[in-house]
């Protein structure tokens, strides 16, 4: 998943059109959900919440309102664990 991370923000940083940005962010929100599998919340929540901001960039809200309000819910779960 690193690789393609690493891909995404070489391509991100060439140009920030939505469709770069989207694989930017469901890149974190996947990293996210590897490190909350291996029980590493601090990592998850950092991952979650850049994958909320780089999603909302890319539009996901409009055009996957639910899909980017669970992310949403699912950020505001593991914070509330803290």
């Amino acid at each position: 998943m690193n690789e393609v991370y690493n891909w995404g923000v070489k391509r991100y940083d060439k140009a920030s059109s939505p469709e770069n940005v989207e694989w930017v962010g469901f890149s974190h929100r996947e990293l996210g959900e590897i490190a909350l599998a291996q029980g590493n919340r601090k990592t998850a929540l950092d991952h979650f919440k850049k994958a909320k901001k780089y999603l909302k960039e890319a539009g996901m809200a409009e055009w996957d309102a639910k899909g980017f309000e669970e992310l949403s819910e699912k950020l505001e779960r593991i914070e509330k664990k803290k």
